[in-house]
């Protein structure tokens, strides 16, 4: 069905956080650090206060230190002692126009001292005198047990006993892998509005995925009680993780508080690239051992997380792809070290499927390099060592659910597999990548008013997605109703029920399971109050087409408008063992090796999904995520000088257009159901994982060069294939 919210998307009628307009409203502006690292010795705010049309000034002295962050707290409101990132905020001001306030900032002076910069991860954990957080070990949530210096998590995952899988091994493979840091490309750069009432309490618009999550937060800094501060979440032009918490929104709250009036703060498409939260570089070591039938027995791993100058608001401190390197494979021996490193960048956060497609890039190439040195078709050799129900994962779960050989089979039959046909300077590119659905709580309600109208409530935030349309159908469904009887009311924590956040592919699973538990609970009371009505049992009735009828009888019926209202069906649901989600991808590329450019021909992407709720809102997500994909493996990236990114703009990122796309197939397996909703599966993370690797391993079918380092740039291509030329003796012909 199309979605609840598209008349309005399309007629523009939808509204966003940057446009809200109030009575009296100030524009904040930030100043930014122009160093990567640099103690604060002095800031002159004196001339900008001065400025007329300023209305408020505020430096880190003018703010609580307090430290937070979703585990550990390693950050402040603004900066005090010392800048930490090129973006770190300093100063802020308010003022009656965005131009005024720009010029505020220009009148502000910073005497900075300046210190020398880790900018490498590899050079940050050596050090042990030149430390990015000096009180690291004192923050609340420090997890102790490797950390320190400039290392804020370490995890040592082991399963079997790795040393006595590699002497079972008939060969090893070592290999290294490097990724690169991109952003989660959102249409709607942050925007926040905020406000303090007549009774002094806040009142925040903000884009964001979590309205709870916010609202705790941000209690926490200003020191209030949560129900003295309102968050709500108007519409929201995508997030992709990066709007799961807080960037600049804090100091707006804070400007608004100091001003006595309404503040709106929008960032420009250049300064959210140059401050927000981006995906993790990474550096990945990887040794695997197999036998010479082809069976995994060993796989050891070292995967370092560059997190920048925080580790942000990540629930492990480090993204958990990092326990996904071994892929959804059978491995009896495993061993992860997993590494999260303070360096002088922009702090890194949640992009779809954190820490996945870096790992899956590693694993999944280095499974196209063990099945070429084996001899064996790399569909084969994975069907080989694919999961099955009950297997157990190196982090010690029990696979639920898992429909992975089924995945791989169906991608291969809708590509063609085994009828490619060998073509000069043209490869195919297989890979696979496993997904657990969210964990999370969730509440919901569905009102029935005296008119029979019936509205959903749901603290959810549709983030684009489509899925305040999901929840509608699961609620019209388990009601018998339409989802066009039901009117959504979402994120809102002064008007609707507790939801823990729009991501981690969770809405579907954890708040769909709360909304049908609460349409179950208003149906249970419809069919009661008629029952009382038709003198029938309850047993015996049903609701078809707004009317509940006798189902022997269905001539008897009573309109649901004539119901007695206001009904209220409630539902919660919380989950902490949910599905495994499996997606596969098959490309097909075309290397040009003049130039070393890849051009992306075909992409058939499969998904196991449990079941397809509304199959075309599954297709799309498919297609969306394997876009990101795409620019993830050739095109995107955050270039540095000294830790400055020198192209914060969509013209010199380097995002895929429509235009620049390949053809994408979708295939929705749902041979396998979850404990979703109808048996419905995570949907919109997973198909960004696995394209990277699948696209490497054409390129390597296609001109024989193997590109370990992302993105896959036509520079990086052209000089693999000039040093394989050299390589390659006189005579000898090449494929």
């Amino acid at each position: 069905m199309p979605r609840v919210d598209a008349l309005e998307k399309v007629t523009g009628q939808a509204r966003y956080a940057t446009d809200l307009s109030m009575v009296d409203m100030l524009y904040g502006r930030v100043l930014r650090s122009p160093h990567p690292h640099a103690r604060i010795l002095n800031i002159d705010v004196s001339r900008a206060k001065g400025l007329a049309g300023v209305k408020a000034v505020i430096t880190g002295q003018d703010v609580p230190p307090i430290r937070y962050g979703r585990r550990l707290k390693d950050q402040t409101i603004m900066a005090r002692d010392k800048v930490c990132f090129i973006g770190d905020r300093v100063a802020a001001v308010a003022a009656i126009s965005p131009d005024i306030a720009e010029e505020a900032l220009s009148l502000i002076k910073v005497d900075y001292e300046i210190l020398p910069a880790l900018l490498d991860p590899l050079e940050a954990m050596q050090s042990d005198t030149l430390l990015i957080h000096e009180a690291l070990e004192t923050y609340d949530g420090f997890p102790g047990r490797g950390a320190g210096g400039n290392i804020c998590f370490y995890n040592d995952i082991r399963k079997g006993d790795v040393d006595q899988g590699f002497r079972e091994a008939d060969i090893v493979f070592e290999d290294t892998f490097t990724t690169h840091v991109v952003h989660q490309g959102y249409m709607e750069p942050h925007a926040v509005v905020a406000h303090f009432d007549d009774s002094d309490k806040a009142i925040v618009w903000v884009s964001t995925q979590g309205v709870f999550a916010f609202q705790s937060a941000l209690a926490e800094l200003l020191d209030m009680p949560p129900d003295r501060i309102r968050v709500i979440s108007p519409h929201v032009g995508g997030a992709f993780g990066g709007k799961g918490f807080l960037v600049d929104e804090p100091v707006c709250v804070w400007l608004a508080r100091q001003a006595g009036q309404p503040v709106k703060m929008a960032m420009s498409r250049e300064e959210d690239f140059l401050s927000t939260y981006p995906r993790h570089a990474t550096i990945i070591y990887l040794k695997t051992g197999v036998t010479r039938q082809g069976l995994l027995v060993a796989k050891q791993a070292r995967v370092i997380f560059d997190t920048g100058a925080s580790a942000c608001f990540k629930p492990g401190i480090i993204p958990f792809g990092y326990a996904k390197v071994g892929g959804p494979y059978r491995i009896p021996h495993v061993r992860i070290e997993a590494f999260c490193v303070y360096t002088n960048k922009i702090p890194c956060g949640h992009v779809r499927a954190p820490g996945d497609p870096q790992v899956a890039f590693a694993s999944e190439s280095q499974m196209d390099i063990i099945a070429d040195r084996l001899g064996m078709d790399p569909l084969e050799f994975r069907l080989r060592n694919a999961v099955e129900e009950g297997d157990v994962s190196p982090t010690g779960e029990v696979w639920r659910d898992v429909a992975c050989k089924e995945t791989l089979l169906a991608v291969a039959q809708q590509a063609g597999w085994d009828k490619r046909k060998r073509e000069r300077n043209r490869g195919w590119g297989l890979a696979c990548s496993q997904r657990n659905t969210g964990k999370g709580r969730a509440e919901a309600q569905l009102v029935m008013d005296e008119k029979g109208g019936i509205r959903l409530f749901t603290g959810a935030v549709d983030l684009g997605t489509g899925s305040s349309t999901i929840l509608a159908q699961i609620a019209a469904e388990e009601v018998g109703l339409t989802a066009g009887d039901l009117t959504v009311i979402s994120a809102d924590t002064g008007r609707t029920p507790y939801d823990q956040g729009s991501g981690a592919s969770r809405i579907t699973y954890i708040t769909g399971m709360a909304v049908k538990r609460a349409a179950a609970d208003l149906r249970r009371q419809l069919l009661e109050q008629a029952a009382d009505r038709l003198g029938v049992n309850a047993s015996h009735l049903e609701i078809r087409d707004g009317q509940i009828r006798v189902k022997s009888s269905p001539e008897e019926t009573i309109p649901l408008a004539e119901m007695s209202g206001p009904l209220v069906g409630r539902g919660s649901f919380s989950s902490s063992t949910p599905s495994s989600t499996i997606a596969a991808q098959i490309t097909e590329v075309e290397v040009d090796p003049d130039t070393g450019s890849v051009e992306v021909r075909r992409i058939v992407a499969a998904q196991d999904v449990g079941f397809a709720i509304n199959p075309s809102a599954v297709e799309g997500q498919i297609e969306g995520g394997v876009a990101q994909g795409v620019g993830y493996a050739l095109w995107e990236a955050e270039v540095f000088e000294e830790g400055k990114m020198i192209n914060p703009t969509l013209s010199d990122y380097g995002m895929p257009t429509a235009m620049d796309l390949p053809a994408i197939e979708t295939v929705v397996v749902e041979t396998c159901p979850g404990d979703g909703p109808f048996g419905a599966k995570a949907v919109a993370e997973p198909p960004t994982v696995p394209t990277a690797p699948a696209i490497a391993n054409a390129v390597y079918d296609a001109v024989g060069v193997r590109i370990k380092d992302l993105p896959l740039t036509p520079e990086k291509v052209y000089r693999a294939l000039k040093e394989k030329a050299a390589s390659t003796p006189v005579g000898e012909i090449e494929p």
